[in-house]
C-alpha cells in the first residue's frame, strides 16, 4: 500500500506483535509504526501596515521548522484577543508548500479601524487554528503582539525652548 500526500495518519502492522513472523519463533521483535514526517508550522513575525486611520493589513511570515513537507494545504490563520475571543480576521490560504526552513508571507486584509482599536490591547496570530494539518507540534502555532505603546509629544511655542530631536531607549 502507498499512501499519497498529504499524509496525516500512521501505519502500524500487528501493533501488538500477535501473529508470529518468519525469524520470531526465538523471542519476537517489535514493530515501530510506519510515520511520515510532518510539518511543525510557526508564525515567525507579525506586523501592520496601513494608514493614518487604522484600516490596512496584517503581514504574517509563516514558517515550517519541522522535519517534513507541506505540499499544497490551504493554511489558516486567525486573530485572537486576549481574552481568547476570536476578532473576525482571519482567512484561508489555498495551496500553500513548504518544506523545511521555508517561510512564506500572508497578508490578512481587512483590518478596519474599530477591528485595529480592539487589538491595541494586544492580539495573537494562530496559524492552523482549526487542527486541520498534521504536525510534529501543534502548542507553537501562536503568535503573541503585545499592547499597543503610545508616545505623546508636546512641542513649546517657546522658541528657547524648541528641540528637534527625542532620545529613546534602544530595545
Amino acid at each position: 500500500m502507498r499512501l499519497e500526500a498529504p499524509f496525516d495518519a500512521c501505519a502500524e502492522i500487528d501493533p501488538y506483535n500477535a501473529v508470529v513472523e518468519r525469524g520470531e519463533e526465538g523471542g519476537g521483535s517489535s514493530h515501530g509504526p510506519v510515520c511520515p514526517q510532518h510539518p511543525d508550522l510557526i508564525i515567525s513575525d507579525v506586523t501592520f501596515e496601513g494608514g493614518d486611520a487604522g484600516v490596512g493589513e496584517l503581514h504574517v511570515i509563516v514558517e515550517n521548522q519541522g522535519d517534513g513537507a507541506l505540499e499544497g494545504r490551504t493554511v489558516s490563520l486567525q486573530v485572537i484577543l486576549p481574552d481568547g475571543t476570536p476578532l473576525g480576521v482571519g482567512g484561508a490560504f489555498p495551496d500553500i508548500a513548504l518544506g523545511r526552513a521555508e517561510s512564506v508571507p500572508l497578508a490578512l486584509e481587512g483590518v478596519t479601524s474599530a477591528s485595529r482599536g480592539q487589538m491595541s490591547d494586544g492580539y495573537s496570530v494562530v496559524v492552523n487554528p482549526e487542527g486541520t494539518i498534521a504536525e510534529s507540534d501543534g502548542a507553537n502555532n501562536s503568535f503573541e503582539v503585545g499592547r499597543a505603546g503610545r508616545l505623546m509629544v508636546v512641542g513649546s511655542a517657546s522658541p528657547r525652548r524648541s528641540w528637534t530631536g527625542i532620545p529613546a531607549p534602544s530595545p
